[in-house]
This record gives C-alpha cells, structure tokens and sequence, in this order.
C-alpha cells in the first residue's frame, strides 16, 4: 500500500468516528469524510453490492480524486471500507476520475478508471493528459497494474484528444471477452464513444467509434453506458454544454387554491407558458380576438382547440385551450398560430 493510501486511510478513520450516525443521511450514501461526487464502479461481486465514488477525504470540496468505497448486502444498509484508490503515481497524480468494476475470470475484482497528469506546453502552461488504469483486488485492497496505464492516447483514433479521454464503462460480452466504452472528444470539438476490447482486462485494443455527436447533441460526452435490455442496445451519456432546442423548462408554480399548475417554458426567444387544471378555468385578462375552434394532431389523439389572441399588458399573446380526458389545458404566449400548433403536435400525455 502506498503512504498516500495509507494516509488516506489512517486520516478518514480519525476523522470519521467523530461523525455522529444521527448527522449522517438515514438512506443515501454519503463520504465517510470529506467530499463525494460521481458514483463509480457500482457492481456485485462476492456476495454485495459495491460503490465506489469520487472522493477527496481532506476538505468538504472537489480536490485531489480518490475513491471512497461502500459496500451492501441488500442495497439499503451500507458499511464504509477504507478508501479504495488514491492518486499515488505518476500517471495519475491529478486524480483518479470515474470508471467501473467487473469480476475477472480468477475471481479478482478489477478496477477501470480514468487516471489524469499534467503535460507542460512550450509556453510554461499545463493542462490534463487523461489516460485509462486498472487497479485489482479482493473486494477489500487494490493494487495498481505495474503496465499502466492501459490505455493512453496512441490507442485513440485519429483527432481524437488526450485531454478529453475519460470515463470507462467495462462489462464482459457474449463471445468471452471484455470490453469498454469510454467518452471521447474528436477534432470538430464534439463528442464520441470509443469501443475498446480485451482478452484479459489488462490488454485492449481500439475497435470502432461506437457512437458520434456531430455536434448535435451539446460537446464532449461523459460518463458513458452501453447495455442491452429487451434485445436492444442502449447507449447512454452526459453531453457537455448542450444546448436546448424547441421546449426548455424555465420554472413552475402551483396555485393550490384554485388547482392550477403552470409552467413556464423558453421556446427559441419566447416565454411560453403551460397551465394544467382540474377544473376549467380561464386565466387569460382581456378580451378574445379571432377565437376559433381547430382540430390538432397530437402524439396520443385529435383534439379539439380553442385559438385566438388577446391583448394583455399592451401586448398580443397567442392562446390555446382545450379539454383532454380529465384535464383543462391552456397554452400562451407571444409566439405565432403555426408556432402553438407545432408545440401541440409533439405533446403527449401519457393519462
């Protein structure tokens, strides 16, 4: 064990004890000391469930990444173990980020992650060179594979960056071997998901680019996960600065004494705003102008809309209402006729 891991250790002992069960949540998992974020390596092995988590023992902020680690038989009571990892060599002595865990065929438990160190450019800055680690153990000590890391930026497809590289998911497929995928950010800026395969879980080699954001959806994409359900493969993952298109909530507020719920909606550069009642009700202030009644398509059923303008404030909004099954709708808002229709079009109910 190295003496970072062991003073990592001895320190959130110390520290821990004196934490009283009763400051402690009754049902999540929190750090034994210190800081927490992403959830990593969640897995059964031997008998109990396994969480590791992002962990900086030291301070109540994001610092220096070790990995705590959390162990269950039934997923509701959890017992702290000493911390699993901490950044004690040099390939990753800015941390050891996110990753995974999974059972190898002796039995060992093997730990993925992404392992982060500092490259110094010609003008005397740094920046983060994030490579991937293993680690294996028996559920209770770790050791550090003497190769690592596993997987450095000449594995990595042409363009693709060394600074964004990170976050693998590991899991053993059908035919025997193991793979992993793990977020990417290629040279338009974007994101991706390699697809890397092992005999062994310690050699790996570049299969394919799983997966591509063509700046589509946001930037660099996190913390990916690929599994089958139903037949079907899922990709899942975290873009980065995504930014929204069409609906995106800006709020909410619930007038309990007249049973209306109201959400307020940015729609391109307009407010649109949603109301849902129990009962009908017309919050609109002022008088109809060019009221008509249209039928629209939505994704569940036709309906039939009221439509017309009224002058609020000084200012024309566009309304819609209608009655659906049990609920009172109501949609407004500075925008055009074809605009509101288009927003009903997409609106599924799920009543």
């Amino acid at each position: 064990m190295s003496e970072m891991l062991e003073k990592a250790r001895k320190y959130e002992d110390e520290q821990g004890k004196q934490i009283k069960a009763e400051d402690r949540p009754a049902f999540h998992v929190s750090p034994y000391v210190g800081w927490m974020n992403d959830p990593n390596g969640f897995s059964y092995y031997q008998g109990e469930y396994h969480l590791f988590y992002q962990y900086n023992p030291y301070d109540t902020h994001w610092d220096s990444m070790h990995w705590g680690h959390v162990v269950s038989k039934d997923l509701l009571h959890w017992e702290y173990l000493p911390a699993a990892l901490a950044p004690d060599e040099d390939y990753d002595k800015i941390g050891c980020f996110s990753g995974s865990a999974i059972e190898l065929d002796d039995g060992r438990q093997l730990l993925m992650y992404t392992a982060v160190d500092h490259e110094t450019l010609e003008d005397g800055s740094k920046r983060d060179i994030q490579t991937q680690a293993v680690a294996v153990g028996d559920g209770r000590d770790y050791v550090k594979y003497e190769k690592n890391p596993v997987l450095t930026e000449k594995d990595l497809p042409e363009g693709a960056s060394k600074v964004d590289f990170r976050d693998p998911k590991i899991w053993k497929g059908k035919d025997g071997n193991f793979y992993c995928v793990i977020g990417s950010r290629p040279a338009d800026g974007s994101g991706q998901i390699l697809l890397y395969r092992s005999a062994n879980g310690f050699d790996w080699e570049f299969v394919n680019i799983l997966a591509e954001n063509k700046k589509r959806f946001g930037k660099m994409w996190e913390c990916p996960d690929f599994f089958e359900l139903d037949g079907k493969y899922v990709l899942l993952t975290s873009p980065q600065d995504m930014i929204p298109e069409g609906m995106e909530y800006s709020g909410s507020s619930i007038l309990q004494e007249i049973q209306v719920a109201i959400i307020k909606y940015r729609y391109n550069e307009h407010i649109v705003y949603f109301q849902l009642s129990a009962n009908e009700k017309d919050l609109s202030q002022g008088n109809w102008k060019d009221r008509e009644k249209v039928e629209v398509e939505t994704l569940d059923d036709t309906v039939e809309v009221e439509m017309g303008t009224i002058s609020e404030n000084g200012e024309e909004n566009y309304y819609v209402i209608w009655k659906y099954k049990d609920g009172y709708y109501e949609l407004s808002g500075q925008i055009e006729k074809e605009e509101l229709i288009k927003i009903l079009n997409e609106m599924q109910y799920n009543m």
